[in-house]
């Protein structure tokens, strides 16, 4: 059974509000000269024969006339107003309607083809990526010395002091025993995952010296399927040689709702099993507890390793609750993250040219803006 799972909002309500007797007639209100341009002039002027509608026009000027916008409605609130809206419509208009959302079925239907075939073709370039990645994990892991090369990019110029604050300086510590004679890029992939925000914070004190041993990620293609593969040298903490991670797509269009169709998105993961060596296990943990409940207790702790294990749905949907859906959001918003992102672009965000902090983004635009006010005011001088 195929589930996809979207962003749901914890206790969604209406805002309470109140009904204007003026607005909840059947008769269309004329306008007021001195008013006609108002916000709640124009709602006031519409004619609403349903009586629901008209509670949500009502709804919609008190807002107005308090100063703020109906766009402060629940999104609920608004998809109420506007099936109400258009029930209230005239017959022939309702048809047209109906011939309109018709084509846009039959636009969704032309869409799924358009992203099949572009998934296709993603999962055919693989297969021209990889021998890339190969190298990527030999000259990583020291497999390989490459002859110094000429940048075929223009290297940006950057002059900064390292921040305080963070992870920074645990990160810098990596690589203060490095020299010339130090084997590929130790510590690669973890540096990439601690510089990533939202893999970062699944991460815990615990987790660091076991990433230390992973030596490369990889993607396989299934025609509505991918699998993650994350492989490490060998360790202290667990047996084996990799560890997985799938997700299945979605393939087929709602019939009793076409218009929620928005690509294969990801329905569905399914994780391993992790062969932990003895007394290595990363994601639980004994604790004492009270002699009367049997002493000591095994419980489950906090670790990035817990991505492997990721909550399963079941057949009844009544059964997931607002907690598994946000953690299976996160887990597939992750997924896509490695896949469209880590994988084919690793090095760049080890050096710094990508950023996943949106943060980063919202600085370099406030600068950007600072620079043209500033060349603004200069030539105004």
């Amino acid at each position: 059974m195929e589930v996809e799972i979207k962003s749901v909002r914890k206790n969604e309500t209406e805002p309470t509000t109140k009904v204007s007797a003026e607005v909840a007639t059947e008769k269309t209100i004329e306008p007021d000269e001195n008013t006609s341009s108002s916000p709640e002039a124009k709602i006031n002027q519409i004619h609403v024969p349903d009586e629901d509608l008209r509670n949500q026009l009502a709804d919609m000027n008190d807002s107005c006339s308090s100063g703020s916008s109906p766009s402060y409605f629940t999104a609920i609130s608004r998809r109420k107003f506007l099936k109400g809206l258009v029930k209230s419509l005239p017959p022939k208009m309702q048809d047209r309607i109906t011939v309109l959302k018709n084509l846009q079925v039959q636009h969704v239907k032309i869409e799924k083809q358009l992203y099949e075939e572009i998934y296709q073709v993603e999962r055919k370039y693989q297969s021209l990526f990889k021998p890339m990645y190969l190298m990527r994990k030999a000259i990583i892991n020291g497999k390989a010395d490459p002859l110094p090369e000429e940048p075929q990019w223009k290297e940006e110029e950057c002059d900064f002091e390292l921040p305080e604050t963070c992870d920074f300086n645990n990160i810098k510590k990596m690589y203060e025993k490095t020299d010339e004679s130090t084997p590929g890029l130790p510590n690669f992939w973890l540096t990439v995952f601690k510089t990533c925000d939202s893999i970062a914070e699944i991460i815990y004190e615990q987790d660091e010296d076991a990433l230390k041993y992973l030596n490369d990620i990889t993607i396989d293609y299934e025609p509505f399927a991918y699998r993650l593969k994350f492989f490490f040298n060998e360790n202290e903490y667990f047996h084996n040689p990799y560890l997985t991670k799938s997700y299945s797509l979605k393939e087929h269009i709602d019939p009793d709702d076409p218009f929620s169709y928005e690509g294969p998105d990801i329905v569905n993961c399914k994780g391993c099993t992790i062969d932990w060596k003895v007394n290595k296990c990363l994601t639980e943990k004994f604790v004492q507890g009270d002699e009367m409940e049997g002493g000591s207790q095994l419980v489950s702790v906090e670790s990035f390793f817990n991505f492997f294990n990721p909550p399963q749905l079941t057949d009844d949907l009544t059964e997931i609750d607002y907690e598994t859906h946000e953690i299976l959001h996160k887990d597939f918003k992750l997924a896509q993250f490695f896949r469209d992102q880590i994988i084919p672009k690793a090095v760049l965000y080890f050096t710094g040219d990508l950023n996943d902090d949106e943060c980063y983004y919202d600085e370099i635009e406030e600068e950007e803006e600072d620079a043209d006010e500033s060349g603004d005011a200069a030539e105004e001088a």
